[in-house]
């Protein structure tokens, strides 16, 4: 026995469900294809009981449920991806300037033994003698500053959130104090940069600390060349500063960028990064900034 309306009478079945879906979808009089008994929808209307659609609610809720909890974690891994494609494009950049240059990838020196190697601009710096065309900037920001790539924005990772270190936004803007507050992100024009922000920072480390020398803190840090194992880091997710935000911004590891161009994702699921010098930042209570840095280096490394 059928009822006036919509599909059979009796239970809502899954399968009365999905054919209740295709007679309302595909109910159009305009279409000479399709065959609508009369009255088969008016004596009821054109919709759903309020049943089926209570039992169509609980069902969205139900999936809501289920699949609801590991949606921020789908989003933390399409930006780890993107992230990892920034540190790719800015490695063939690297790449290409190491070859133009007689095999030695952009210096990082001279630069204070506790400056944390993010920071990419100092105002007031004056580059080494045979590299006058870096002017200001050091490490990766050259590669912007001489054009092989087009913008600072690509050193901003999409899962860094920390407020006063962001493109176009300086500390100065967050009355933060000491050292913290002569900070900020990147500005394309210099011209640009607050009174008062001494440095720009991105949020990728650069390792300029490569050194024949079991001990980093002696002065001998040089640059990466060509002829170094292709396997050793050359870029990394920020870390050394939680301080500043500086860390642990995917949850789990650290995007890694190595010498030549490949990249990888280093999972730290003990935290050993982060909490090597007891949770803080390495500039903190310590005078062996360069020995935390040259280990973390060293962890970096595929086995």
């Amino acid at each position: 026995m059928t009822q006036k309306g919509i599909g059979p009478a009796g239970p809502l079945t899954a399968r009365r469900f999905c054919g209740i879906i295709t007679q309302v979808t595909t109910h159009r009089t305009d279409n000479p294809n399709v065959y609508v008994q009369p009255g088969a929808v008016s004596s009821r209307g054109a919709g759903f009981t309020l049943l089926e659609l209570l039992t169509v609610v609980a069902i969205v809720a139900i999936l809501l449920g289920i699949f609801a909890p590991g949606l921020p974690g789908l989003f933390e891994l399409t930006r780890r991806a993107v992230c990892r494609s920034l540190l790719q494009k800015t490695g063939q950049a690297h790449i290409i300037w190491a070859n133009n240059h007689d095999g030695q990838y952009v210096e990082g020196q001279p630069v204070y033994f506790n400056t944390g190697h993010y920071a990419c601009w100092f105002r007031g710096r004056t580059a080494p003698a045979h590299h006058a065309e870096y002017g200001p900037y050091t490490k990766h920001a050259v590669l912007v500053h001489q054009g092989y790539l087009p913008d600072g924005k690509i050193f901003y990772c999409p899962s860094w959130s920390f407020p006063s270190v962001q493109y176009g936004v300086s500390a100065r803007e967050f009355n933060l104090s000491g050292g913290y507050g002569r900070g900020g992100g990147w500005f394309e024009d210099p011209a640009d940069v607050p009174a008062g922000q001494v440095w720009m920072q991105t949020s990728y480390h650069y390792n300029c600390t490569f050194s024949a020398k079991a001990d980093p803190r002696i002065p001998d840090m040089r640059s990466a060349r060509t002829y170094d194992s292709c396997d050793l880091p050359l870029m990394v997710d920020a870390f050394s500063d939680p301080n500043r935000g500086v860390d642990w911004h995917h949850g789990d590891g650290y995007n890694v960028l190595r010498l030549d161009g490949a990249t990888f994702f280093h999972r730290d699921p003990d935290y050993a990064i982060r909490d090597r010098n007891g949770g803080v930042t390495y500039h903190y209570g310590t005078v062996m900034y360069e020995v935390h840095q040259a280990w973390v280096w060293k962890q970096l490394v595929p086995p």
